[in-house]
């Protein structure tokens, strides 16, 4: 797991945004680990996202749409962070992570 600035959470997740593929994902969790943002690339070009802790919420769209709710959603999740943990997998249509291995 690597450890991210807050200041470079937001260029982290368009940097995945982009270059993220079919059945690869990337979750981003607050410094504690108790609330995360998981991305999962499901087709070319749409997304889906998965918010765990202030708001539980699955939503799916394409790069501009889940930008735009990505970038509203770090605000509302990592509200006082100043250092996010950041994972990536891949294959997870084969070995989806679940809540223990998000933990």
């Amino acid at each position: 797991m690597k450890r991210i600035d807050f200041k470079k959470l937001l260029k982290e997740i368009d940097h995945y945004l982009k270059c993220l593929h079919v059945d690869e994902s990337v979750v981003f969790k607050t410094y504690k680990r108790d609330r995360y943002i998981l991305i999962q690339a499901a087709e070319n070009d749409i997304f889906e996202v998965t918010e765990h802790g202030f708001n539980n919420q699955t939503y799916q769209g394409n790069y501009v749409e889940v930008k735009k709710l990505l970038h509203t959603s770090v605000q509302v999740e990592f509200p006082r962070s100043n250092m996010a943990w950041m994972q990536h997998y891949k294959n997870t249509v084969k070995n989806k992570p679940d809540e223990e291995q998000l933990k």
